[in-house]
């Protein structure tokens, strides 16, 4: 085994109908998911170029997986194109060919008539793809999109400061002309609107978009001693329900910072959010939630945030610092779950209360050495984990170190390879979280390629080895400075893929496939009924405790539940253990399917599934009337 920092060409030409196409700017994101696992404009943007005369663009890049977005210019009606994941392993080539467009421009103001000069509208796809796109807005308050032909989702949403200031330096001057005049229409700086529209492209057209009635939330953010806390950042998101998959693919949220006095104001579409307060990093406050928050009119309220104590740190390799690098913090007496990034100088802090907790840091797979194992590359850095005791102000220095490999090849009971799963490392036997069905406190994971092979590096100890979330089959091994192999027979599980059409025999992409135990997805449409009843309740936030309650009966069954999107060609994989499932179908609620479900499926092996989903009817006239 021997250590080399290797990079490649990944290249290629952008072209149209055969000839090339200059001007176009190729963007190389990192593949690997985000933090939050939810779409986001700040992914990880490794490197950017423009097309030359020939259409040609190249990266130098280290082994991985990446993603590489063609943008066309706006006044082109060359669409947007997507690889949404190239694998590196050598010198790697992707031509790109662009099809064409209509052009869908418009303004986004309010019901008052003013242009909201900040942000960006999104489209997604709901039939026959799923072409997203999206246009940030100019300062008049006018967009561009050009989009196939197609029925799509069309919202709005608001982008932090620091992503626009990226995307343009002139923001933070324009920023302040922005917030001016939304003062003189008091719709403050921050807001979120969750109203959805719905559009049908067959032609160049305009659409504006209106947004809604908005209600104000304001408060005090305070310390124990009633005084005002400046610059404590105030993060709303909308709490969804599994049910809000629109909401969920748009990630909405808005933030705002307290003034002088402690004070906040964000404009908001009446709903349930979810409020998160993080005080300034200078200060020795750490942050709260407050979950389930119902807004549907004018609403002030008042946080009172703790005295803590301020944990720096900061990521070092080979004496250099590593950016990027993905910090855990996890209480032991507390329940706090903290995750943040070291920036660009590898520092991280957090604001924390005193008590015990386990930090596990992660190197940012591209920025480390890369190790040559059986004429595989990996990166090679382990995790590194302490326990911490918090009484006080703490400096902690996370020095990385090159790992000790474990890899092998995951197989069924038949013998053939599990592609697709992933094989985690625990410093301690794994459990289920209690409201769900994935495993925290993994210090690595891999996930195993086509001939079902994973590798992970970790430091020297005893570790307990999983595969997927099956806690039931953990095996303990032992690693000291010698690579290890432990090929693992991973038996009772099941890998069942969908296929799902529409009767008209066209594939259904972003089609919500949910399953869980058998009745558990009935029993949850009842209690979602139950709790729905009555928008104002007897008692504060006696519908969410209930809610809570009798889910906490539901989640005692051993089965997983959960969902997965369909991809352009209808297509998605679950992996399950052998058992007695409910499935439903539900394809996005605009679109020309209706809901399909399963009420008991038995999987007892690998198996394909195709589905076919009934065109919703279509209401004569004199049936709508009646």
């Amino acid at each position: 085994m021997t250590t080399n920092v290797l990079t490649y060409n990944l290249s290629g030409a952008v072209r149209h109908q055969g000839l090339p196409v200059a001007g176009v700017i190729v963007s190389l994101y990192d593949a690997l998911s985000e933090i939050s696992g939810a779409p986001s404009p700040l992914d990880n943007l490794i490197s950017q170029q423009t097309t030359g005369n020939r259409g040609d663009f190249t990266f130098a890049v280290r082994p991985g997986k990446y993603r590489i977005e063609v943008q066309p210019d706006t006044s082109t009606r060359f669409i947007r194109h997507t690889l949404s994941e190239v694998q590196v392993t050598a010198n790697t080539v992707c031509n790109i060919g662009l099809t064409t467009g209509s052009i869908i421009s418009g303004k986004v103001g309010t019901t008052n008539g003013v242009n909201v000069r900040s942000g960006e509208v999104v489209a997604l796809g709901i039939e026959p793809s799923s072409y997203r796109a999206s246009a940030i807005l100019e300062e008049d308050g006018s967009y561009t999109l050009t989009l196939p032909k197609g029925r799509y989702h069309l919202a709005f949403r608001t982008l932090p400061w620091e992503y626009l200031s990226e995307r343009d330096p002139s923001s933070s001057r324009k920023r302040i002309r922005i917030a001016h005049d939304y003062d003189d229409e008091n719709l403050g700086e921050a807001f979120i609107a969750t109203s959805i529209a719905v559009l049908n492209v067959s032609r160049d057209d305009t659409f504006n978009l209106t947004l809604p009635e908005f209600v104000t939330y304001e408060g005090d953010v305070t310390d124990i001693y009633g005084q005002p806390v400046r610059g404590a950042k105030i993060t709303v998101k909308p709490s969804l329900s599994q049910e809000d998959q629109v909401l969920q693919e748009l990630a909405l949220s808005a933030t705002a910072l307290t003034n002088r006095t402690g004070k906040f104001a964000i404009k908001l579409q009446p709903g349930i959010f979810d409020i998160i307060v993080t005080p300034d990093e200078s200060v020795h406050l750490f942050g709260l939630e407050d979950k389930k928050v119902t807004v549907n009119k004018d609403t002030h309220y008042n946080f009172q945030v703790a005295e803590g104590f301020r944990v720096f740190g900061e990521v070092l390799y080979d004496e250099k610092p590593l950016s990027q690098c993905l910090v855990r913090i996890s209480g032991v007496e507390h329940d706090v779950e903290l995750i943040t990034k070291t920036d660009n100088k590898g520092e991280f802090s957090a604001g924390l209360p005193a008590g015990e907790y386990k930090i596990i840091v992660s190197a940012h797979p591209k920025h480390g050495p890369t190790v040559d194992l059986n004429g595989s590359e990996y990166a090679g850095l382990a995790p590194w984990t302490r326990m911490v005791t918090v009484n006080r102000d703490a400096y902690i220095a996370a020095v990385m170190q090159e790992g000790t490999a474990l890899y092998g090849i995951v197989k069924d009971e038949q013998g053939q390879p599990r592609a697709g799963v992933s094989v985690s490392a625990f410093p301690e036997a794994p459990r289920r979280t209690k409201r769900s069905d994935h495993m925290s406190g993994a210090l690595s994971s891999a996930t195993t390629d086509g001939e079902g092979r994973y590798c992970i590096f970790l430091s020297p100890g005893v570790y307990w080895i999983a595969v997927h979330t099956d806690v039931a089959s953990v095996r303990k091994v032992e690693i000291q400075s010698e690579p290890v192999q432990l090929n693992i027979d991973w038996h009772g599980w099941c890998q069942l893929r969908f296929e799902i059409t529409g009767d008209d025999g066209h594939p259904i992409p972003r089609c919500r496939v949910g399953y869980g135990p058998f009745g558990a997805l009935e029993e949850s449409e009842k209690l979602a009924e139950e709790v729905s009843v009555g928008e104002e309740a007897s008692e504060p936030h006696s519908n969410v405790v209930k809610f809570e309650r009798s889910a906490r009966v539901i989640n005692e069954s051993e089965l997983p539940r959960g969902y997965l999107l369909t991809s352009d060609e209808g297509v998605c994989q679950i992996t399950l253990p052998a058992g007695i499932y409910s499935l439903r179908f539900n394809p996005p609620q605009e679109g020309s399917y209706s809901d399909k479900s399963i009420r008991q499926l038995s999987v007892s092996a690998d198996t394909t599934k195709h589905i076919r989903l009934p065109l919703k009817k279509v209401l004569t006239e004199s049936e709508s009337t009646t």
